[in-house]
Formats: C-alpha cells, sequence, structure tokens
C-alpha cells in the first residue's frame, strides 16, 4: 500500500484531528487494512516498484507521528517499505496475480482473515 493510502484509511479507521470533537463519531475502528502488504508482493516485476519521493519521506513521518502510534502491524509494514525504499500501489498485485487470481487472491486473505487490524 502507498502511504497516502494508509493515511487515508487511518482517517477513516480512527479519525481526524480536524473533524475535532466529531472524530469518534464517524470513524470505523474495525476497518481493517486488505491493501497491498509486502508479502503479497514477494515476486513482483521491478516496474511495479516506485521510488520514494521527497513527498512519500515527508508522508512517513506524519504516519509515524500520528496513525502508527496506534497499531504495530501498520507500523511493521510501513518500516519494511521505507527500508526497501520503494512503495508499490494496489495495482501491483495483479502482476503477480493475475486479474482471475486476483480476486481470488483477496477472497482468500479475507476468509484466512489475513489483514492488519
Amino acid at each position: 500500500m502507498g502511504y497516502s493510502g494508509a493515511a487515508i484509511l487511518g482517517v477513516y479507521k480512527w479519525g481526524s484531528v480536524r473533524m475535532g470533537l466529531e472524530s469518534p463519531r464517524y470513524a470505523v475502528p474495525s476497518l481493517m487494512w486488505l491493501g497491498a502488504c509486502h508479502d503479497m508482493l514477494e515476486g513482483a516485476d521491478e516496474e511495479v516498484w516506485q521510488p520514494l519521493t521527497d513527498r512519500d519521506r515527508a508522508m512517513i513521518g506524519n504516519l509515524r507521528n500520528g496513525i502508527l502510534q496506534h497499531n504495530d502491524a501498520w507500523t511493521q509494514e510501513v518500516d519494511l517499505m521505507e527500508e526497501w525504499g520503494s512503495k508499490a500501489e494496489l495495482e501491483a498485485l495483479y502482476n503477480v496475480y493475475g486479474f482471475a487470481g486476483f480476486s481470488d487472491m483477496l477472497a482468500q486473505r479475507v476468509l484466512q482473515q489475513k489483514y492488519l487490524q
């Protein structure tokens, strides 16, 4: 998952400071991360990886000071992407699984509860 996706998911899951007192009212704490995780991208072609930009690195810092404080699993996922110095978008999974295999893989991950909480 790209860092922007993690930030957006975090706002849906925990709310936002910008929402003020209304934040808990609109948050969905049971929301899970079923995005592109590192283990799903093993074997992906080099072309699906995008180098981190300065904006990405700034966003990582913001995530560490915000939503990543809530969840160790998310932190580990972001740490791996930062360590690799690259990111991949959800569409990169088509490269690994193909179009037909992509939906099967997602269904299997849901059934096996392989998502980040």
